[in-house]
């Protein structure tokens, strides 16, 4: 129903369905008609103090339990003015964002 709805309001299939490894949600990922992509998902864990946090190696591989690869569309995004200038806004405001990180990132999927 869902994937339905996105497609009769101009949205295109960009990748699912398949279910993610950290919080096991099954995803599917839809582009809208101005270029940004977003996770159409449901049945998520359930997350409590009950059990530590810990880390997860990023990888390829690691992205789903099963599926689908990832697109290379996700990897290797299509670079446009507008697309450089809203990275540079996001690595300005996001704490968490850092361009260490966006070119480990990068290695990794490359």
């Amino acid at each position: 129903m869902g994937q339905r709805v996105l497609r009769e309001k101009g949205w295109t299939h960009a990748w699912g369905i398949g279910r993610h490894i950290l919080g096991s949600q099954i995803f599917d990922y839809w582009q809208d008609p101005w270029g940004d992509k977003h996770e159409h998902y449901c049945d998520g864990d359930l997350f409590t103090s009950d059990i530590p946090t810990g880390l997860h190696a990023v990888s390829c591989e690691a992205m789903a339990q099963w599926g689908p690869a990832m697109p290379r569309s996700f990897t290797k995004p299509k670079l446009s003015p507008s697309s450089l200038a809203a990275l540079i806004r996001n690595l300005r405001r996001s704490p968490d964002l850092t361009v260490s990180k966006l070119l480990t990132l990068a290695k990794i999927f490359a």
